[in-house]
């Protein structure tokens, strides 16, 4: 019934609907839908549409598609047009003629016709099924190869941090216009990095796309719940000089610490180093996705011995009183609301950290403990972390199973961060 009153009433609610891999885009699609809504005039009261925020059955989320939207746009990573859900939102936008937008990301490769034609060996096997929506392969097919021909925005990876999103943002709104692509104007780059006091610095891994818009979100939302003087995301920057680099950590209110997949053989270990010798080195909250796996000691000194060689000795120390630290769990594929409640826990953990360090300057028996420093603490294992707020979010789409919902100590190592959707 709900449906069918969509249907009837005609009437378009949302200006996008955000197509997606949970497992391999969340985070981006998120960060686009918060930069188009919150940026861009083409809203009119109208929002962007992704489905972690509502709870609809599928055959729900295809009306929405039907009958609620003006255009579509498709995050096409790895899996993206291997999954039902995603297949059913392009296919019912060929139906109804809705605009697409396709952006491709670097990680997708654009199916053959051969796959094409074989739709049910490509298509990942899923609890969700076509056919009783009245949607067949054929139909598939067809949205698909619509889709590739339709004109492509592409995520330009020479840009920094949330700059390649703003830019794309600019260009899908372009796009809902009519405008063609040279009139579109350019976003000046970001102003050089001003070294300012007491800022919250976010530090992630520049080379994940996900790892840079968990990041993006957590500067835009977080200074709504957080004390400090403003955010510094230093995806943003990644160009800018080492020494200022340097600069911004040594002098941060505190450190938030996106930990993801690649984080242990990434700069920002370099990164950590340097925050460990500033004002900010017993203010540490590190963050994790569902992409990061905690690892056993023997797992982190192999890790950072193949990405650091002989500097791999000095960052172990670092790492392994960060990875001590309680870690705040941030759902990617979660709603707004869940999102904002994380956010909370981490201005939370950045405020008791704060208040524990003005009470060791002032005199508490408790010593401050660099991150860098390991004495007297030689035979202490560091793979066993109390880790806060470890509830994961239910899946969309593609395969994988979340990890266990907390990290008890174990002969073999630290637990899993989970994997697959968000």
């Amino acid at each position: 019934a709900w449906g069918l009153f969509r249907r009837v009433k005609k009437k378009e609610l949302f200006h996008t609907f955000i197509t997606h891999h949970r497992g391999e885009a969340a985070a981006q699609a998120r960060l686009l839908q918060l930069v188009v809504y919150e940026g861009s005039p083409i809203g009119w009261g109208k929002r962007c549409f992704l489905s972690a925020d509502h709870t609809l059955s599928f055959d729900e989320t295809l009306d929405i598609v039907r009958a609620s939207v003006d255009q579509l746009v498709v995050l096409l990573t790895n899996s993206t047009l291997r999954t039902m859900v995603c297949a059913g939102e392009i296919t019912i936008a060929h139906q109804m003629k809705r605009q697409i937008v396709p952006i491709l990301t670097p990680t997708f490769s654009s199916p053959t016709i051969l796959q094409l034609q074989n739709l049910e060996r490509y298509l990942a096997m899923e609890d969700t099924s076509l056919a009783q929506l009245d949607i067949t392969t054929t139909h598939v097919s067809e949205a698909y190869m619509w889709m590739l021909r339709e004109p492509r925005l592409e995520l330009d990876m020479d840009l920094c941090g949330r700059h390649r999103y703003q830019v794309l943002a600019r260009q899908v709104e372009a796009r809902q216009r009519g405008d063609r692509p040279s009139m579109i104007a350019a976003l000046s780059a970001p102003a050089s990095l001003d070294v300012r006091t007491n800022q919250i610095v976010i530090s992630s891994d520049v080379t994940d796309n996900e790892a840079t818009a968990c990041a993006g979100i957590l500067a835009s939302r977080l200074p709504l719940v957080a004390s400090g003087n403003g955010t510094c995301m230093l995806a943003d920057y990644a160009n800018s000089d080492l020494n200022t680099i340097r600069s911004i950590l040594r002098e941060a209110y505190g450190l938030v610490f996106v930990l993801t997949s690649g984080s242990l053989e990434s700069d920002q270990m370099y990164q950590l180093n340097e925050a460990s010798l500033g004002n900010c080195a017993t203010r540490m909250v590190p963050v994790h996705t569902q992409t990061f796996t905690f690892p056993s000691k023997e797992e982190l000194n192999r890790k950072l011995l193949r990405a650091f060689g002989s500097d791999h000795s000095q960052l172990e120390g670092c790492v392994a009183h960060l990875l001590k630290r309680p870690s705040v769990f941030i759902s990617t594929g979660g709603s707004i609301t869940t999102l904002s409640d994380q956010f909370a826990q981490v201005a939370r953990q950045l405020a008791v950290l704060s208040s524990a360090s003005l009470g060791q300057k002032s005199g508490s028996a408790s010593p401050v403990i660099k991150l860098g420093d390991r004495s007297g603490d030689e035979d202490e294992e560091y793979d066993t972390p109390f880790h806060a707020n470890t509830k994961r979010s239910g899946s969309r789409s593609g395969s994988g199973t979340p990890g266990s919902s907390n990290y008890a100590k174990s002969n073999e190592g630290g637990g899993r961060g989970g994997g697959g959707e968000g």
